[in-house]
């Protein structure tokens, strides 16, 4: 859709310069008619128009995608910068046991466009588990965070963390609120990047190691973003 708009904006641009040549030539100018308009797109959504042997090129804004569908995604637009609200309804995330001292769990719940990527700030409100309760009591602590990586053990960290910080959810049915410290840069211009939730139980409180707990999570996620362009 958007790479139908940006064609028809171009064809309007170069039909009206062409316009714009021929009606100079009444004033005492010699008309000169532009030559062929074209435009093409690549995968990244990068649209070029050439007109004869100019070329302008515009970086699209493009939009990410939810990962499930539990999570909604809505978009607005200021320039190029990028307003995503992900609102999470009973969206299911699995916590494993590897042992008692160390269950984990994690859910993909936006996908990035492919390209280098400034997020500006990330807001999270009223995030809230709702726990398998024979496997993880409404008693147990843990912790939750937004990472571009899902989670691999309970001390949530580094990448498991680098799009809201790990954040205490004690009880782990308490409803938590966080936000990232400051704006980030991310690299995904050859894999695009994602938004896993995180969460790490404290050690001891799963009940039974070498088990899955089927939870579900609900909350607002609040992302301003740009995306720079691929390369």
């Amino acid at each position: 859709m958007k790479r139908t708009i940006l064609f028809a904006v171009a064809v309007a641009l170069a039909l009206g310069m062409n316009a714009m040549a021929r009606d100079v030539g009444g004033a005492g100018f010699r008309s000169s008619k532009l030559g062929t308009a074209m435009v093409t797109t690549d995968d990244a959504g990068t649209a070029t128009l050439e007109i004869d042997a100019v070329s302008i090129r515009d970086v699209l804004v493009t939009s990410g995608t939810a990962s499930v569908s539990t999570v909604t995604a809505e978009d607005a637009d200021y320039g190029n910068m990028k307003k995503t609200t992900l609102t999470l309804n009973g969206t299911e995330i699995k916590i494993v046991a590897e042992s008692q001292t160390n269950a984990w769990g994690s859910v993909k719940i936006y996908d990035f466009p492919e390209g280098r990527l400034l997020v500006h700030g990330v807001t999270v409100k009223n995030i809230i588990l709702a726990p398998q309760t024979n496997k993880l009591p409404l008693a147990s602590g843990g912790d939750w965070a937004l990472g571009t990586v899902a989670a691999s053990t309970n001390a949530l960290a580094g990448t498991m963390v680098d799009l809201c910080p790990s954040t205490s959810a004690d009880p782990i049915n308490g409803t938590n609120s966080s936000a990232l410290a400051a704006a980030a840069q991310f690299d995904g211009t050859t894999t695009a990047k994602d938004m896993y939730l995180n969460f790490g139980v404290d050690m001891n409180d799963f009940l039974a190691p070498s088990t899955t707990a089927t939870n579900t999570v609900s909350g607002v996620i609040t992302i301003h973003w740009t995306n720079l362009g691929d390369y």
